[in-house]
């Protein structure tokens, strides 16, 4: 089409060559055009300056062709943690691994401070889910008992009442979990 047209031309006429393949990896990954981004991608990993974006772009393209395997094994190389691990676990999911899924959870709320609650919420999301009911209760109740006083706890309260559970433990008060 024209707009292609257009901005492959304006991307391949900047004098810095290497930011101009750059700019073009971004419209790609816009236009979520795996077929002309992955390539570009590969080409700019060697790049010093434009590298971990380009594997990033790569990752995301990967996964948006439903080519999670390949995605994943993108995602372990790019260096952001734990914003690669939540894509890993997406993935893992997409796939229908749900064990693999909720091990990369698991791992995020282990070691990344910041994002324990939100990583022990998506555990009970991704239970839901598969409709793996008595997991996902499970979680949600763990979310309200380990982390009471977190936008996650409301959150698994909510949707504990909504799956129509009345006797909802949790909150201040009630202990940490094994």
């Amino acid at each position: 089409d024209k707009e292609f047209d257009w901005a492959k031309r304006l991307c391949e006429s900047m004098t810095d060559a290497e930011r101009g393949r750059n700019e073009l990896l971004g419209y790609y990954h816009w236009r979520r055009d795996a077929k002309n981004g992955i390539p570009l991608a590969d080409s700019l990993l060697k790049s010093d300056k434009y590298a971990t974006a380009a594997m990033w772009k790569k990752g995301e393209l990967l996964e948006w062709s439903k080519k999670y395997a390949e995605a994943i094994s993108v995602y372990r190389q790019a260096s952001d943690e734990p914003s690669n691990f939540w894509r890993i676990a997406g993935c893992h999911e997409k796939m229908g691994k749900i064990d693999l899924a909720i091990k990369q959870l698991r791992e995020i709320e282990s070691f990344f401070k910041d994002h324990q609650a939100s990583a022990a919420l998506r555990v009970a999301q991704v239970y839901s889910r598969a409709k793996l009911k008595d997991q996902c209760v499970a979680a949600f109740r763990r979310v309200l008992v380990k982390y009471p006083e977190s936008p996650e706890s409301s959150t698994a309260h909510d949707e504990l009442e909504r799956m129509g559970i009345t006797r909802i433990r949790g909150g201040v008060g009630e202990g940490k979990p094994d």
